[in-house]
């Protein structure tokens, strides 16, 4: 029989997962994880680290709260086979969780976003981008503070606040994935240590991005979800944001690095939905097809234009509308709007698990042979996910440059001459209404939710350079 190039990759692909599946089963048969120990309020003291600054929550009917979460977790390690096994049990550790939610139980929609904040930078990069689609649900929003290496997030929270967080015991990367499950299984429980007791918390969605991501990518490809149940035998969360994962995290903080010819390398096939999100051509070591059974459910969406840290947060963070800068980097700082496309995924999300509303398929960027972006005219990249900054352009987006330490990670643009927007455009109306009716056709397809299409409709109508 004469099989496709198709047929043999998937063929590879399947065979990987086999591997892979055949090393999880080291682990005991799946558990519920313990709960924590003891939740606790904080002493008094400088104030909350990487606490939720620029928007005020309490006019939006919300609030945020701040604890300390204890208990006992194992460090895992590999064996010799390669296989999942606990290294050292029931280690000590304290770390802090902060939570934001509706002040009125009754304005609660049930689900929980848990966020396992970067944990080198000890801060969030997804709840500040998805506040008001948050608020908008009357959803929860809790973030974990995780490590990973000797520069952690975790001390440089002491070092901000060292009486405020002399409790917090968390000197070992092993101890991320149950601290991930344990958490997760404490917000779903009704128990009167559960930050969120008496909201009925119905579901989880699990969200992390750059280094927050590599975290979510391990706790899925070795197994922990699979591992870790709630005492139902249903999973402890309902569905994954894995966005732009960095290098594979180390198991342990001794444990060698996974190479990138491992398949654990890949989002595997699990029981909820998993969407993995990015801004730039997804490595191809990390590539395989979506996913469209129920026990694998999977897409990978690539922005076209955006970058690994762009700047512009959600109108409620009342950013300078004529843009940011240059913030200590050689070009301006890319105002295309991510924030959009991290709220896409989360109702993407929303819809396959509360509805069974499959999203479209995995959408890439076109890549030269050398494995970079194809670009269009105005030099901006092809394919992928699309949006009226690149469909209806005024500007070109690429990578930033400087000695600021983000800026090769910050976006940059240059404006469109203009005599090319008035050869292409006429003038402003007819870019207005270009970028109208783009809009509408972005929002009927889903890569747009209502009330971002209203954002890029007005920002068209207050855009200068005609």
């Amino acid at each position: 029989m004469i099989k496709s190039r198709g047929s043999v990759a998937c063929i590879r692909w399947a065979l990987s997962f086999l591997i892979v599946a055949c090393l999880i089963p080291s682990f005991a048969s799946a558990a519920p994880p313990p709960l924590p120990a003891a939740v606790t309020n904080p002493p008094a003291g400088k104030g909350v680290a990487h606490a939720a600054t620029g928007v005020d929550l309490a006019p939006l009917g919300y609030v945020e709260e701040e604890y300390l979460v204890s208990g006992e977790a194992n460090v895992y390690a590999y064996n010799s086979a390669g296989a999942v096994v606990v290294k050292t049990a029931n280690v000590d550790y304290t770390t802090r969780i902060l939570v934001r939610r509706p002040t009125n139980p009754k304005r609660f929609s049930g689900t929980v976003r848990v966020e396992t904040m970067h944990p080198q930078y000890g801060a969030d990069f997804v709840w500040p981008r998805v506040v008001d689609y948050v608020v908008a649900r009357g959803d929860a929003m809790v973030s974990i503070s995780m490590r990973r290496g000797e520069a952690s997030g975790i001390e440089s929270m002491q070092r901000f606040d060292p009486v405020r967080y002399a409790s917090i015991n968390f000197k070992e990367d092993g101890l991320n994935w149950d601290v991930i499950a344990q958490v997760g299984r404490l917000l779903k429980s009704r128990t009167a240590a559960n930050p969120l007791n008496g909201y009925g918390v119905t579901r989880l969605t699990a969200q992390g991005w750059s280094g927050g991501g590599a975290l979510l990518l391990i706790f899925i490809s070795d197994g922990f979800h699979d591992r870790w149940r709630m005492p139902d035998g249903r999973p402890i969360f309902d569905a994954y944001f894995v966005g732009e994962p960095s290098g594979y995290p180390r198991i342990n903080s001794t444990a060698q690095a996974v190479p990138n010819t491992d398949p654990r390398q890949k989002v595997r096939p699990i029981d909820v939905p998993a969407i993995s999100l990015h801004t730039r051509p997804q490595e191809p070591y990390r590539r395989r097809p979506d996913g469209n059974r129920p026990g694998d459910r999977y897409r990978v969406y690539e922005v076209a234009g955006a970058s690994h840290n762009n700047r512009r947060l959600p109108i409620i963070y009342k950013q300078p509308p004529g843009g940011l800068g240059k913030g200590g980097c050689v070009a301006e700082l890319s105002w295309f709007p991510l924030h959009h496309y991290f709220k896409m995924t989360l109702a993407r999300l929303d819809a396959w698990t509360l509805r069974r509303v499959a999203p479209p398929p995995s959408q890439r960027m076109q890549l030269k042979p050398d494995g970079t972006p194809m670009l269009d005219a105005n030099g901006n990249p092809v394919g992928g996910v699309r949006s009226t900054y690149l469909d209806v352009p005024i500007a070109r987006y690429f990578t930033n440059s400087g000695s600021g330490a983000s800026c090769n990670q910050d976006g940059a643009q240059e404006a469109i001459p203009v005599d090319k927007l008035i050869a292409r455009y006429r003038n402003h109306g007819g870019y207005v209404g270009s970028v109208n009716r783009r809009a509408t056709e972005l929002e009927r397809a889903g890569w747009l939710l209502p009330a971002d299409a209203r954002e890029v409709r007005m920002e068209a109508a207050r855009a200068r350079g005609f």
